[in-house]
């Protein structure tokens, strides 16, 4: 137990405040596994601070909005009405079922943790992970983001192979595309290329006229601050 294991720990606690929840319980006992494998990726995007955190708020809407523009299969879907679970997937090489440990409003850290499936290279891995969100706005339109994925293998051999560079390079890749593929579709979308959205069938529901009249207030709002209102955020978790 070093000072870089601690710190996962501390990290966690003093973000969840306390280790009497469901949710700190889980996520401190992961922390404690004898393995663990830590992805960063951070950058920069141009869209605002409402839009990533109405996208965050809302993640059946975004895999909705990624689909119009990329010709994509992602899907996700809330497993409980508070929106604490959920489940997705890329439609390609990534799917899990995550819980949200932290999330409030007026706050841009987030923490999930939960099970996941990957394949990456030629490896067909499944796991549990705690994964931060964390954002901060650089100005109206540009955010600067951090992912930090901790993944826990389940053995010695395992944690040799997700500590390979190759392997390391390729799970960060794919959060990246992941990022790329939502603020691609936010940004087509807020330029007026709506279009794509009329063949996403769900968007045409009750529920997707919805998501896309909020969206569209989230937009006006950053274009007009002062004279235009975006949505409540969400309530928190």
């Amino acid at each position: 137990y070093d000072l870089e294991f601690c710190g996962e720990v501390n990290e966690a606690y003093e973000l969840l405040g306390t280790h009497l929840t469901t949710s700190s319980r889980k996520t401190l006992t992961l922390l404690g596994k004898q393995y663990r494998m830590v992805y960063n990726v951070k950058g920069e995007l141009l869209v605002s601070e409402n839009q990533m955190q109405y996208l965050l708020g809302n993640i059946p809407f975004a895999a909705h909005l990624i689909n119009a523009y990329n010709d994509s299969e992602y899907s996700a879907e809330y497993l409980t009405p508070s929106k604490k679970v959920f489940k997705g997937t890329n439609g390609r090489s990534l799917k899990g079922r995550f819980r949200w440990a932290h999330k409030k409003p007026k706050e841009n850290l987030m923490m999930a943790y939960g099970d996941g499936y990957a394949k990456v290279l030629m490896w067909n891995l499944k796991g549990t992970a705690v994964v931060y969100i964390n954002f901060t706005p650089l100005s109206p339109n540009k955010v600067e983001f951090t992912v930090k994925c901790i993944a826990f293998p389940s053995g010695a051999m395992l944690n040799g192979i997700m500590s390979m560079g190759m392997f390391k390079s390729m799970v960060q890749k794919k959060i990246n595309q992941i990022i790329d593929d939502v603020v691609k579709a936010a940004r087509e979308y807020a330029s007026g290329n709506t279009k794509p959205i009329t063949k996403i069938k769900y968007l045409k529901t009750i529920e997707g006229e919805r998501w896309l009249r909020e969206w569209n207030q989230i937009l006006q709002a950053d274009k007009n601050p002062v004279n235009s209102i975006a949505p409540a955020k969400q309530e928190a978790l």
